[in-house]
């Protein structure tokens, strides 16, 4: 993942030095958001993983038996 964001950055960095304009500042916004997204992804999504595991999961699944009328099917959470 982190090779496919770094040449798909360098490519849009490519677009820097066409004379157009606009052309040019999409290529350096999107060089820029490319790598922001694999840093977000790598330093968010595990610990927010993490912590719907933990906190969320066993909740949704509880209010959602109640709401279809089934009894507590859900796996015992740990402390």
């Amino acid at each position: 993942m982190a090779v496919t964001s770094s040449t798909t950055s360098a490519a849009f960095f490519a677009n820097a030095f066409s004379p157009l304009m606009p052309i040019k500042q999409f290529g350096i916004f999107a060089g820029v958001i490319i790598p922001v997204n694999y840093f977000l992804v790598v330093m968010f999504f595990p610990p927010a993983t993490i912590f719907y595991e933990r906190s969320i999961e066993g909740r949704i699944s509880k209010c959602w038996n109640k709401m279809r009328g089934q009894e507590d099917v859900v796996k015992e959470q740990k402390p």
